[in-house]
C-alpha cells in the first residue's frame, strides 16, 4: 500500500520546470480583446476558442504574450437547439485551430512579455475532453462555453528561439485534464436566438484556462485513486474468480 501511495503521489505531481514560476491559468480573449467579426457562408469561421491575451504565474505575476503564435480554433454549429429552460445552445462536433489543425482546442507559442527575464517562453497544446456546447438564455446578449480540455504537450522539446532553460511551463503536469470557460458576448444590439449564425455579428471573447485545480477536487481524486489501488490489491490477493 505504501508503494501504491507513493506512486500516485509522484503521478499526481508536476513534471519539473526548467523555470521556478509556472503558469496557473491563461485568461483567454480574441487577439489584444479586439471584437470579432462572423459572416454565414464560411466554414469554421467562428472563433470557438480564443487566444491567450495573459498569462497569470505563480509568482503572482501577470504578463502578455510577445513574439509568437496563438492562433484561433475555430469552427461551425453542427446542431443548435432549444431548450424547456428557454436556453439556446450551439454544438460544435469540431474545431480547427490556426496552426495544429483539427480537434486542438488551445495552442500557443512564443515569449512572455512583461517578464523581468527577456528570455522567458512558453508553448502549451490542449484538446478538449468534453462536448463544446455554447449556451445562452434565449434572445440575450452573452453565452458560456465550460468543460474540460487535456493537456497534451507542454515542454522545451520543440526549440523556440529562447532556451530551454527560460520555459516556463503549466502548474499542471502534461496528461491532466482542466477546467476552462469562455463568455461570448454579442455587440451592437444583436441576441442569441436559434437564426443568430445565419447573419453577421461581431463578438467579444472572455475566458480562463485553470491549470491550479480546487484543493477538494485533488483530495477528492486521490482518494479515487486509493481506493481504486485498494480494490485492484483485494483482488489478487484473493486470486481469480471462479
Amino acid at each position: 500500500m505504501k508503494s501504491l501511495l507513493l506512486t500516485l503521489i509522484t503521478a499526481a505531481a508536476v513534471t519539473p520546470q526548467a523555470h521556478a514560476a509556472t503558469i496557473d491559468s491563461i485568461n483567454i480573449s480574441t487577439v489584444f480583446g479586439y471584437p470579432a467579426n462572423y459572416g454565414p457562408g464560411v466554414q469554421n469561421s467562428f472563433i470557438v476558442f480564443g487566444a491567450p491575451l495573459t498569462f497569470q504565474l505563480s509568482d503572482g505575476a501577470t504578463v502578455a504574450p510577445g513574439v509568437g503564435w496563438i492562433p484561433y480554433s475555430q469552427g461551425t454549429p453542427s446542431k443548435i437547439r432549444t431548450t424547456s429552460t428557454g436556453h439556446v445552445e450551439y454544438e460544435f462536433s469540431s474545431v480547427l485551430n490556426g496552426a495544429m489543425g483539427a480537434g486542438v482546442l488551445l495552442y500557443h507559442e512564443g515569449e512572455l512579455k512583461g517578464t523581468t527575464d527577456p528570455l522567458l517562453w512558453s508553448e502549451g497544446k490542449l484538446v478538449p475532453t468534453t462536448p463544446l456546447v455554447i449556451s445562452a438564455v434565449e434572445g440575450s446578449t452573452t453565452a458560456t462555453l465550460s468543460g474540460m480540455a487535456r493537456i497534451v504537450f507542454n515542454n522545451p522539446n520543440h526549440p523556440w528561439r529562447n532556451p530551454a532553460s527560460s520555459f516556463v511551463p503549466y502548474s499542471a503536469a502534461e496528461g491532466t485534464v482542466v477546467p476552462f470557460t469562455e463568455t461570448f458576448t454579442l455587440l451592437n444590439g444583436a441576441t442569441w436566438t436559434p437564426e443568430t449564425f445565419r447573419s453577421n455579428f461581431s463578438y467579444q471573447i472572455s475566458g480562463v484556462v485553470s491549470f491550479v485545480p480546487e484543493p477538494s477536487a485533488v483530495v477528492m481524486h486521490l482518494v479515487g485513486l486509493l481506493a481504486m489501488g485498494a480494490a485492484i490489491q483485494v483482488r489478487r490477493r484473493n486470486g481469480p474468480s471462479t
